[in-house]
């Protein structure tokens, strides 16, 4: 434990990332006084210091985009100092995308979809949200066939939970299989 709490306050400093036999997780964000400088109100000011982390496993990636907001996504992807050196490769090559901001307006970025190119985006929100961007569901991104139905995006409001279980795959060069599950036979 003292080793992954070592690897996390590190990490921001760019760290040498482990793998985790398989698994690797790796973590970045914007320092809180570039954040600031981003504008917005406080709570986008606050977003915009959120941790992003990109999981690999068995051949497949998943971005968590913590609550970053738009104007944070469109100046570091644009940037062409470091920290647009930092975070394109970072974002390139999404298989599962969990979408910034529970899927908010204010945070959709046609910026990072397009870096992303996304299988599928995942939204957590509420029951009647009113502020999710419908956008999420259009191209770039790819989309993908579960149980004979085509997703581009989903989200907990329409399916509950999702479990997504990725498998090692037969061979070196393959991905893991994923396998979804949704709703109440996640508990």
């Amino acid at each position: 434990m003292l080793g992954f709490a070592q690897h996390v306050a590190s990490s921001f400093a760019g760290s040498i990332t482990p793998d985790y036999g398989g698994v690797m997780i790796r973590e970045i964000s914007l320092p809180v006084s570039v954040a600031r400088q981003l504008g917005g109100d406080a709570n986008a000011r606050v977003n915009n210091s959120s941790i992003v982390t990109r999981i690999d496993v068995h051949g497949n990636s998943i971005l968590l985009c913590g609550d970053m907001m738009n104007e944070a996504w469109e100046a570091i992807i644009s940037d062409q100092e470091q920290y647009g050196r930092e975070w394109r490769p970072f974002l390139r090559n999404i298989d599962i995308l969990v979408a910034p901001h529970h899927g908010h307006r204010t945070a959709f970025s046609l910026d990072l979809l397009n870096i992303a190119q996304p299988a599928v985006v995942l939204v957590s929100a509420v029951s009647k949200d009113p502020n999710i961007d419908s956008r999420y569901s259009q191209a770039p991104v790819r989309g993908i066939r579960i149980d004979g139905t085509n997703y581009s995006y989903m989200s907990t409001r329409q399916k509950g939970h999702i479990k997504v279980s990725i498998d090692q795959p037969q061979t070196n060069l393959g991905k893991g299989t994923r396998t979804w599950t949704f709703g109440d036979e996640v508990l």
